[in-house]
């Protein structure tokens, strides 16, 4: 079968299915349309399944879809609650802000601050001198600096 005629005569059900198990109506047609889509992009598994097999991947995929969707906003919630929302976004303005840098700048501040290693053993991964390494840490963070002052 194809996805097509899979959606044609089964989409009502797979859609009340998605109503049900979020209670609203939105959420579960944008629900039915992600797994659509996963559908669409695996089509060559509906080939050899009967159409048990095929209502049972749906109504599973949706399931764990809405699943997926109720543990990402639990976590996002907990760190709103938690106080961790700036920390998250400061991650992430961090992140842009280090497509500013070169590459060597971004490896030993990656190494530093996101991997935890010191200045020493930094220079060993990547062969340089120790002092070379914080001079470079020194210049990144200087960079950094300003384009925090310049979204301010």
């Amino acid at each position: 079968m194809t996805v097509e005629s899979i959606v044609e005569a089964l989409s009502q059900d797979f859609l009340r299915f998605a109503v049900h198990i979020t209670g609203d109506f939105h959420r579960a047609n944008d629900i039915y349309h992600d797994v659509l889509v996963k559908a669409i992009e695996q089509e060559d598994i509906f080939k050899d399944l009967s159409l048990v097999q095929i209502k049972a991947w749906f109504f599973k995929a949706i399931k764990n879809k809405h699943i997926d969707l109720c543990r990402r906003q639990k976590h996002e919630a907990a760190l709103y609650k938690e106080g961790q929302a700036s920390v998250f976004e400061d991650r992430h303005i961090l992140k842009m802000a280090m497509t500013h840098l070169t590459d060597q700048e971004r490896r030993v501040v990656s190494l530093k601050y996101f991997a935890g290693y010191k200045s020493h053993e930094i220079a060993d991964i990547v062969g340089l001198k120790a002092s070379t390494v914080r001079n470079r840490l020194s210049t990144a963070r200087a960079k950094l600096r300003k384009i925090y002052q310049e979204d301010e």
